[in-house]
């Protein structure tokens, strides 16, 4: 199949490709032979291309300049934040800005559908290349403890800030919660973190821009691709928690999550302690997540090898990993 350098393919997996000739890239990242998993994604061409592969065809698109637009902050450096409603791509965008460069950190703020730690945290990652699939690991991280920043917003705020206040260049992947009380959480986040640039996946989303941002704004337009449905959503966390949890094993603490996060009471209702999330405290870090067992006594069970404090959240697993929001 040969590749137009103008135009980017887009495909579904899983699959595999080969390239016979050329450069080809997808996410930011070049090879001779690329293992995909069961996503959509985007093939860009860098010159006359050619590959074998066994991917299913979507369709071919005029380029949208994403490795144009990465090239350009790589080399310019800057906070950036990008902005789009559910399944616009944001998490392609961020993905493939970080992989093109080595000087980025990577900050994930969406609590619901995470690309970097489990649902419920909101975390940062330095000098690790990222592909599709979740890896579960993080260079900080913090538990917000609920899978929407709807449920808390200025925590959700504070808590993002944490991660960047710090940082020189980073890429901040935002979540896509827009309307309502999205638009205000929107523009209250851009105005703390203050990004060199704004990339809008959309025209819908330039309204969230506070004034005075207007220049720093990059759109991108949006493809009309199918929106992932709510079980596939529901489907990824479980996933994600499975995968985190099945090498687990249960401690019993030595004290009851001294530390409350956002006022919230520790009146938990009994039939959903079993199976609560936690949020693991070594020092001054949160260092994972936990999952509280109420048996003979408290329980936390847990990847993590130490950990000297927790935080209780507002979502509660079942046996089959199914989430159940508190209060």
């Amino acid at each position: 199949m040969r590749l137009d350098v103008n135009h980017d393919v887009v495909m579904r997996g899983p699959c595999e490709i080969r390239v016979i000739r050329g450069r080809v890239s997808i996410l930011g990242l070049y090879s001779d032979y690329f293992i995909l998993p069961d996503d959509t994604f985007s093939v860009s061409s860098h010159g006359d291309s050619e590959i074998e592969t066994n991917c299913q065809y979507i369709n071919t698109y005029p380029s949208l300049g994403l490795s144009n637009i990465s090239d350009m902050i790589a080399m310019s450096g800057g906070k950036v934040v990008v902005l789009g409603e559910s399944d616009a791509g944001k998490s392609y965008m961020s993905k493939t800005i970080y992989n093109t460069s080595d000087q980025f950190t990577y900050i994930d703020l969406d609590v619901g559908q995470s690309s970097l730690f489990l649902p419920t945290f909101v975390s940062s990652l330095r000098e690790t290349k990222l592909w599709f699939d979740t890896p579960l690991i993080f260079t900080e991280t913090f538990f917000f403890g609920d899978i929407s920043p709807s449920r808390d917003p200025k925590r959700h705020i504070e808590i993002s800030i944490k991660l960047v206040e710090n940082e020189k260049n980073v890429i901040v992947d935002t979540d896509g919660w827009l309307k309502g009380g999205g638009e205000v959480h929107k523009r209250d986040l851009i105005s703390q973190i203050d990004p060199d640039y704004i990339i809008c996946m959309g025209e819908e989303t330039l309204k969230l821009v506070p004034k005075g941002y207007s220049q720093r704004i990059l759109l991108v337009k949006r493809r009309n691709l199918n929106k992932k449905p709510k079980s596939l959503r529901q489907r990824k966390r479980r996933q994600a928690y499975r995968r985190y949890f099945e090498s687990s094993n249960l401690l019993k603490p030595s004290n009851f999550g001294r530390r409350f996060n956002g006022g919230r009471t520790s009146c938990y209702d009994a039939r959903v302690v079993n199976g609560l999330l936690v949020g693991l405290i070594l020092g001054d870090k949160v260092v994972g997540a936990g999952q509280m067992v109420l048996d003979e006594d408290i329980g936390i069970r847990t990847p993590v090898a130490e950990f000297d404090d927790f935080v209780m959240g507002l979502v509660s697993l079942d046996e089959s990993w199914r989430e159940r929001r508190l209060f």
